[in-house]
């Protein structure tokens, strides 16, 4: 016999069955024996032969081995229904019982989703088997939990998520309640099956009576299970596309999809009664996470219509949430349904998102704040039967206690909860966490409690740099950066993914997904500027959809009142529009005491009329009375003008002290950080530029503003005893000329004071540009409104319209002179100030959405981009709803500046020229004449060696703007005409070939025209290089493949792509060159000849007034046209050959760029020779990554 116990242990695994080797572990049986009882026999089936049951093989080895008798007692008892184990009355291989404790299990063999468990795995030698196949989980039926069968005892015992009984009867006993629970589980007892109609009619009644406070639900996941798509493994049984079970499934697995169908139909039931009978109830699923990396796409209960139409339902929440982000051993991402009020608290709230590819965006982010050596997938992590970890047990009885409570405490969010920058925690909640205090200590303790930024100035040096080693971030030694993002109860160093914000389009009141903003094949989701819950973002017959009764009817009254103030006091609609937007009109859009009464009528609608009155001092805009109008009409962001510490009526933060945001309802979640200049620390900067007529023109600037409430003046004595320290920095000014005679002040923030590079904002500021004026004007194409007519306004001193928190003044504080003794304190928003985009797009946000809101399905549109307005209309009501708008903005306190209105069908926008009547778009003509004028200049001032070779492209764009080419056809729709071709180019030493075929007629080569054109170093030599052949063109001339079947479609087969005049073709070719679908979306490149080849496809795609993509394809799914390139035909008829040469090819723009086509070459030649003279140029200025990207 062996001595050394490893040789015993690696022979045992070697030729001894697993379950064996099981059941001697499990009777206690030593190392040494076993080896011995494995040296005559190797499995139970060969040991039980002289046995008629497993039970009489225990009772052998008792007697014959000499085993503790009490450790087999009962356990013959087990089998089959004639009581010899299995139904063939051998034995085999019975689930069995286990023993732990005092208590005795029974055992099974497969998961409940039917993937088989590994036997030693569950014994205390554990699996020594390398990359085992079988499923490492607890074998004691209903746990399958992360642990082996003999430490089940010690992982909670054998109930299934019971842990939430537990807990919930621990904070009952703590507050004196009784606690009733009925838990309906087949695992606890088989006749509690809700498969039963009996048992499930009487579950469903009990939830119609009232007679539970509150009911959990956690339908079986077995059959939905991600795991079925990992291989090796069980096989998928339903699909996204089949979410009831596949049609072709056999009769067992048909049986258990149905059953499953059966169990998560009465789970929705359950939750749809509990409603409508307000018992509170949650529902809990893994979440459904999209596509998988193998390309599958599993189903969801979430992605059934019972799951959506509980997520629209205004009392229900849902949420997600990383089960290890609670204890769990992976990360094990589920989703929750609730109508439990505390649960509107958890981060990670809406439904799940995807992208067009299926592929999950949220709400979860991709990263769950931990490194897990345990895998998501394909493993016990992801079986349906996992119990709840032990934080997360005591979560949820916390929010079911929350209904006999009212509310939550802290212990609310996990202990390792990450939370996201700006979290905000309810009032109540840090109320009721508060009030902690050292520990007691004995000896000599020091305890640093913190430290006040506003006394950094009365710092001794020495101090300061002890509080700067201590890690505190102070006033001009903090650098811009992102913020971290922590995890409560667990801090760690591993990096945070910021991923968007839970997001709702239904806070909108809209029906439907909203417009979609394309132009030129670019697309992006569509911006109007007032944020993304703008109603103005969706189609005018989809607004208001999903607004309440209340808050409809609200809005309509409303629009009933606007409507009749401007029909009596704009008689004629028409020719006041016209006088507006020929610049005729004098004076405000509406006299002031008509505009007075109107808002008197607003303000006694609202709740509070005697509160709406009121103007907040230094603030255009009437907060008081849009926070209740904008409260009634849903508007998801209406908090902000006046509650909370920073608001708009007490006034906003800078931004230097904590982040700005996010608020995703508003905006999108930024990804790129403003670089700003470094510099010195240095508090009272001095101005940019002194002297009499620059301090006169800072004095009188100042004057109109302290008149009109946005700055005052302080001694610099008593500027610094308001604001001590860090709390006041001076900042330089700058005077800019305007085009109208007037010049702008320019604070600057950076530079010294450091402000811009402390302000952190965690949402992107988006404005509206060619991609959305192309999607109205595609709307308005096709709709009953198709003459729009717009208009244009200026928002006066936009960034100047909010007021900034008194606590922050002192940061905005500047001088008329640099040796002046008086400071100027802004009291607003400031013009060089970053964060003041910020407040002023988050405030005329706030605006728009309330007369969008307001105007319900009116046809009409409003774009702004910073302080520039654009609102347009179509229709026999186009004039009535262009004042009406006006009326709303001006009814708020909008301030326009009165001279700078303009408008009609065509009009000039922040640079944009839009023709409404003929639906085009591009630069202004004032911009093209910039463009022209600076290339001419450039030309006669004499080119440069190095602009010299961008002569030609000078050329090329002057020419384009000359004639006329600064617009686009933006408003014709696009017709998809499929893919039309497929192509492929071989480059060769000597030759470049390219090659094609059509597929109008179908699939099959041999019914396909094809072509193929074959380029000698003659033809193009620009294609080919001394040494290297034209191999390193091969992108250009796979562009010009697809070129040459785009000369090909225009000579031979000019039906395919005509379509209707209100239409725009656009169809795909296919090409097995990566870059060349890249650049054919793009349509951008620095590379030479690429761009020069590209520049000539644009050209002949615009000329001919289609949009050809290039759409790539694994080479292996090309070889048609490969074959072509290559000179075999075989698979193609010789009589329907295209005649085509290079010749034959119509170049427009190429021929002339070509002569520059050297340039390339030559540039790598200087930075080859360059480095050759270990010569070094200045270090290039790159992106620098920021916590967004």
């Amino acid at each position: 016999m062996a001595a050394d116990p490893a040789a015993q242990r690696a022979y045992l695994q070697a030729n001894v069955d697993a379950d064996f080797v099981f059941l001697l572990e499990e009777h206690g049986v030593e190392l040494a024996l076993q080896f011995a009882i494995g040296q005559h026999y190797k499995s139970i089936r060969t040991f039980a032969a002289f046995a008629d049951d497993r039970g009489a093989a225990r009772t052998a080895i008792t007697a014959d081995f000499a085993i503790r008798p009490e450790s087999a007692d009962g356990k013959g008892e087990k089998g089959g229904k004639d009581g010899k184990g299995g139904k063939d009355g051998k034995g085999g291989k019975s689930t069995g019982k286990i023993q732990v404790g005092e208590s005795w299990y029974d055992l099974v063999a497969k998961t409940p989703d039917g993937r088989e468990l590994c036997y030693a795995y569950n014994i205390k030698r554990g699996c020594q088997v390398k990359g085992c196949q079988r499923v490492h989980a607890c074998r004691v039926k209903g746990c399958q939990g992360n642990h082996p069968a003999y430490q089940h005892g010690a992982q909670g015992g054998p109930s299934r998520k019971s842990d939430v009984r537990g807990s919930l009867e621990a904070l009952c006993k703590a507050q004196s309640i009784t606690l009733v629970m009925s838990e309906i589980d087949i695992c606890r007892d088989p006749k509690l099956d809700l498969l039963d109609p009996a048992i499930a009619d009487r579950c469903l009644q009990e939830v119609k009576n009232s007679e539970w406070d509150v009911v959990l639900v956690t339908p079986p996941c077995g059959t939905f299970s991600r795991a079925r798509c990992v291989q090796p493994g069980p096989r998928p049984l339903r699909s996204r596309l089949y979410p009831r079970g596949f049609p072709w499934l056999s009769d067992s697995h048909r049986a258990l999809v149905e059953h499953g169908n059966q169990l998560v139909s009465f789970a929705f039931d359950i939750c749809t009664n509990a409603l409508s009978n307000s018992v509170p109830f949650l529902l809990e699923h893994p979440e459904d996470l999209g596509l998988t990396s193998s390309g599958h796409s599993p189903a969801s209960i979430w992605q059934l219509p019972e799951a959506v139409a509980l997520f629209k339902h205004e009392h229900v929440i849902t949420f997600a949430v990383y089960q290890c982000q609670y204890g769990a051993f992976s990360p094990k991402p589920t989703r929750f349904l609730s109508s439990i009020p505390v649960t509107s608290r958890m981060p990670f709230t809406g439904p799940p998102r995807f992208d067009d590819s299926d592929r999950y965006l949220g709400p979860l982010p991709k990263y769950c704040g931990h490194r897990h050596q345990q895998k998501l997938l394909g493993s016990a992590a992801t079986s349906s039967a996992a119990a709840y970890p032990d934080d997360l047990c005591r979560t949820i009885a916390e929010w079911c206690f929350s209904v006999f409570d009212g509310g939550g405490t802290l212990a609310a969010l996990a202990p390792t909860q990450v939370l996201g920058p700006g979290f905000q925690f309810p009032a109540r909640e840090v109320e009721a966490g508060s009030g902690a205090s050292p520990a007691d200590w004995e000896g000599c303790r020091l305890v640093l409690a913190g430290y006040t930024i506003a006394n950094d100035g009365q710092l001794v040096e020495s101090d300061r740099d002890a509080l700067l080693d201590l890690g505190f971030d102070l006033p001009g030694k903090r650098k811009r950066g992102h913020c971290e993002t922590t995890t409560a109860g667990d801090a760690g160093d591993d990096g945070k993914e910021i991923e968007d914000l839970p997001y709702s389009e239904l806070k909108s009141g809209c029906e439907g997904p909203p417009l979609v903003g394309e132009f030129a094949g670019a697309t992006d989701e569509f911006v109007d500027g007032f944020g993304r819950c703008s109603p103005g973002r969706w189609k005018p017959i989809c607004r208001g959809r999903h607004m309440s009764p209340a808050a409809t009817s609200f809005a309509q009254q409303l629009k009933d009142r606007v409507r009749k103030f401007v029909l009596e006091n704009v008689p004629d609609l028409a020719k006041a529009t016209f006088r507006l937007a020929t610049g005729h009109w004098n004076g405000p859009l509406f006299a002031p005491e008509a505009m007075d009464k109107l808002r008197e009528d607003w303000f006694c609608m609202l709740p509070d009329p005697v509160r709406a009155r009121e103007l907040i001092p230094h603030q255009p805009f009437y907060l008081r009375a849009m926070a209740q109008t904008l409260k009634i009409l849903e508007d998801p962001d209406y908090r902000i003008i006046e509650e909370g510490k920073f608001c708009f009526v007490n006034g906003v933060e800078v931004g230097h002290t904590a982040p700005l945001g996010p608020v995703p309802q508003v905006f999108r979640a930024r990804r790129k950080d403003q670089k700003y200049d470094e510099s010195d620390w240095q508090p009272l900067m001095d101005n940019y530029r002194d002297g009499p007529e620059v301090a006169k023109s800072l004095e009188e600037a100042f004057a109109k503003e302290e008149a009109e409430g946005r700055m005052f003046p302080l001694s610099l004595s008593e500027a610094r005893a308001r604001y001590p320290g860090a709390a006041l920095r001076i900042a330089a000014q700058a005077v800019i000329p305007k085009p109208d005679q007037d010049f702008r002040v320019v604070h600057d923030g950076t530079h010294g004071v450091h402000v811009n590079n402390e302000i952190v904002m965690l949402d992107r500021l988006e404005s509206p540009g060619a991609r959305e004026v192309s999607a109205i004007q595609k709307l308005g194409n096709v709709s009953d409104e198709k003459v729009l007519f717009g208009l244009v306004g200026d928002v006066k001193k936009a960034h100047r319209r909010y007021l900034h928190h008194p606590d922050h003044w002192g940061v905005l504080s500047c001088r008329t002179r640099s040796d002046s003794s008086v400071v100027w304190v802004n009291r607003t928003g400031t013009f060089g100030i970053a964060s003041a985009a910020y407040w002023f797009a988050r405030i005329i946000g706030l605006v728009g959405r309330l007369s969008l809101r307001v105007l319900l399905q009116a046809f009409l549109f409003m774009l702004i981009y910073a302080d520039d307005l654009h609102v347009l209309s179509g229709g026999p009501d186009r004039w009535l709803n262009l004042w009406m708008s006006l009326a709303l903005l001006c009814l708020q306190g909008t301030p326009f500046s009165e001279r700078k209105w303009h408008g009609g069908l065509q009009l000039d926008w922040v640079g944009y020229w839009i023709d409404y009547g003929r639906f085009k778009l591009g630069i202004s003509e004032r911009r093209c004449h910039w463009i022209i004028s600076g290339i001419e200049s450039m030309e006669g001032n004499g080119w440069l060696v190095d602009v010299r070779r961008f002569h030609e492209l000078h050329g090329f764009i002057a020419d384009r703007l000359r004639h006329g080419a600064r617009t686009y056809e933006s408003g014709r729709l696009e017709k998809d005409c499929g893919e039309l071709f497929r192509t492929d180019a071989a480059c060769n030493d000597s030759s470049v070939v390219l090659g094609g075929w059509f597929l109008h007629k179908g699939p099959e080569p041999k019914k396909a025209p094809w072509f193929q054109v074959i380029l000698s170093r003659d033809d193009a030599p620009w294609l080919f290089k001394k040494d290297s052949g034209s191999s390193w063109a091969s992108t250009s001339a796979e562009v010009l493949a697809s070129l040459a079947a785009l000369h090909l479609l225009r000579r031979d087969f000019k039906d395919l792509w005509s379509v209707p005049g209100h239409f725009r073709a656009s169809f795909c070719g296919g090409t097995d060159n990566k870059s060349a679908e890249a650049l054919s979306c793009k349509l951008l490149t620095t590379r030479v000849p690429l761009m020069f080849v590209v520049m000539e496809f644009v050209t002949f795609c615009d000329a001919l007034g289609f949009r050809c993509n290039l759409s790539w394809r694994p080479r292996d799914s090309n070889q048609e046209a490969d074959r072509i390139t290559k000179h075999v035909f075989e698979d193609f008829d010789e009589n329907l050959r295209l005649p085509f040469s290079w010749s034959d090819m119509t170049l427009s723009v190429l021929p002339s760029l070509l002569r520059f086509a050297s340039f390339q070459s030559e540039l790598d030649s200087i930075k080859a020779s360059i480095a050759d003279d270990g010569t070094t140029s200045a270090p290039r200025i790159r992106f620098e990554k920021s916590q967004w990207g």
